[in-house]
């Protein structure tokens, strides 16, 4: 990696880090810089502004993780119950990328900014849309001898990504210790399926 591909990584890194325990809004580009000891020269840079900053930090950080630990897992299973199931608990258990203090980094940048920005709200959409299809898919492709229609798939993906939202967010308010009994019912869930 190059000296200038680390640097943009080391921003988007203090980036994420502040974004997501103050908000984006918060953040300013002036904290930002404090944090990475760049001159304001070498951050504008690579960032022309913080919106080019923010969308960024989706597509180049956020999205590369959602891929990694969450879309893989789908498209490579014969039990989509427990692809499922697993990469749900990874994400609520995952205590050195999250806090659950601060929720989801993507369900907190999507409450903050999808009123407020089209271009996040496309690509934060994209993540949602992405997210979905693969849920939707795993069902599909590992319930073939059932009756599950694609309407029936898309409806079980949308009920489980507002689950994880929803808990992200009680999260915030009662700990992590509620993960637990979420999951516990998201088991039992994907079992009568």
């Amino acid at each position: 990696m190059s000296k200038g591909s680390t640097t943009r990584q080391r921003i988007l890194k203090i980036c994420f880090d502040l974004i997501y325990k103050q908000g984006y809004q918060a953040t300013s580009i002036d904290e930002i810089i404090k944090q990475t000891t760049l001159t304001k020269g070498a951050f504008y840079y690579h960032f022309k502004t913080k919106e080019i900053m923010g969308l960024a930090l989706l597509q180049e950080f956020i999205g590369p993780a959602l891929e990694k630990r969450v879309f893989h897992s789908l498209r490579h299973t014969t039990n989509f119950r427990l692809s499922i199931y697993k990469s749900i608990a990874e994400l609520l258990e995952d205590t050195a990328f999250f806090d659950s203090r601060y929720g989801c980094p993507l369900v907190n940048l999507i409450e903050e900014m999808a009123p407020l920005n089209p271009k996040f709200s496309k690509v934060m959409a994209d993540f949602y849309d992405n997210w979905h299809r693969e849920i939707a898919l795993s069902i599909q492709n590992n319930l073939n001898h059932c009756t599950t229609d694609p309407e029936r798939s898309n409806q079980i993906a949308t009920f489980i990504i507002s689950g994880y939202h929803g808990i992200r967010s009680i999260g915030k308010l009662k700990g992590a210790p509620i993960y637990q009994s979420y999951l516990h019912e998201l088991q039992n869930y994907l079992n009568t399926l």
